[in-house]
């Protein structure tokens, strides 16, 4: 088995929020300073810093230590100081700037409402790594001259929740990932099903199939809809010839998955064939390829173009895969798919 680190869902939600917002943050208490923490790796933490100091505290209940380098110290004092070129301090007055620094950071995070009162311990030069299971990169830049300084940050658990709560208010950062680039196959899809294994092996030419879940409607006011499907996203469209018209923002489909009484009646029925393995096939009239910018731009009333006839052959698909052709029809009421073809044939 692989050692894997273990969190709870709470810790890993945190993890994630601290992630997306605790980039370029405005230090509270010191209003040159910028933050950035990124969570370090659970499997390989980062080793403790040579000739450390370290800030020990509590926070709403929650320890805090954090790692400070010798020059990290010397380098705030000369921005603090300008003019003064301080290259070795003796552990006194080393230990004296960094009280000062830590102060004027909590000053500011004491002011933060319904935070909790923040509580220093102690700093002092220490070897022994802090043992918290919880470990951040912090960042520190001037927004004045460019000053770097680079720490690490330990926390326990419910530190992990506090550090999150403390940077819900900031907005999330974006990425490098360039949008433009990014594709995300869209599909004009009719219906799906689900058929056993063996089913889907016997189905021939002119063998009708009818829709379990069914996407198009059709309506004397509106016209014919159906649903632009990504996944288990989908988003509702209107058909005119080969327009289509966006109606509504984008919503999640439920799971087809079975839910456990579903399994509980299915518990009679054991053992299984291995050729009554249930199949989903999809129905659809095609699919085009959107960057995740055009995406994002679509807006209820705006009309695009799919790019091939709407009235042309419904395509059977499986996982996502081409498995054949057919053409729509409608039995007692209800909508389906009489197979034209059937086999694995190339997605054109």
């Amino acid at each position: 088995m692989f050692a894997l680190p273990r969190m709870s869902r709470n810790e890993a939600q945190a993890r994630s929020l601290i992630a997306s917002r605790g980039r370029d943050c405005p230090m509270l208490g010191d209003g040159d300073w910028r933050l950035t923490l990124e969570p370090a790796s659970l499997a390989c933490p980062p080793l403790g810093l040579d000739a450390a100091w370290q800030v020990k505290a509590d926070w709403s209940g929650a320890r805090f230590v954090v790692e400070v380098p010798e020059q990290a110290c010397i380098a705030w004092i000369n921005h603090s100081l300008p003019g003064l070129e301080v290259l070795q301090l003796p552990d006194a007055l080393l230990g004296a700037a960094l009280e000062a620094a830590v102060g004027r950071m909590v000053a500011g995070l004491r002011a933060s409402p319904r935070r909790g009162k923040l509580r220093v311990a102690s700093v002092q030069r220490e070897a022994r790594p802090p043992g918290l299971p919880h470990v951040f990169s912090l960042h520190l830049m001037s927004s004045v001259d460019g000053e770097q300084i680079r720490a690490l940050l330990h926390t326990d658990a419910l530190g992990l929740m506090v550090v999150a709560g403390f940077l819900g208010r900031f907005e999330t950062s974006p990425n490098a990932l360039d949008d433009e680039i990014v594709q995300v196959r869209l599909r004009a899809t009719l219906g799906e099903t689900e058929l056993a294994g063996s089913a889907l092996a016997a189905l021939q030419p002119q063998d009708v199939i009818l829709f379990d879940t069914c996407w198009l409607v059709s309506n004397a006011e509106q016209g014919d809809t159906l649903c632009l499907m990504a996944g288990r996203h989908r988003l509702r469209v209107l058909l005119d010839q080969t327009l289509m018209t966006v109606l509504d923002p984008w919503e999640q489909t439920m799971s087809t998955s079975p839910d456990e009484e579903q399994i509980a009646e299915r518990d009679d029925e054991l053992p299984l064939e291995l050729e009554d393995l249930p199949v989903t096939v999809s129905f659809d009239l095609g699919e085009r390829l959107f960057t995740l910018a055009e995406l994002r731009q679509l807006q209820p009333g705006q009309s695009f173009d799919l790019g091939r006839p709407l009235a042309g052959a419904v395509r059977l698909r499986v996982n996502g895969r081409l498995v054949g052709h057919g053409e729509l029809v409608e039995i007692d009421g209800r909508l389906g798919v009489s197979v034209l073809q059937i086999g694995a044939m190339r997605d054109v």
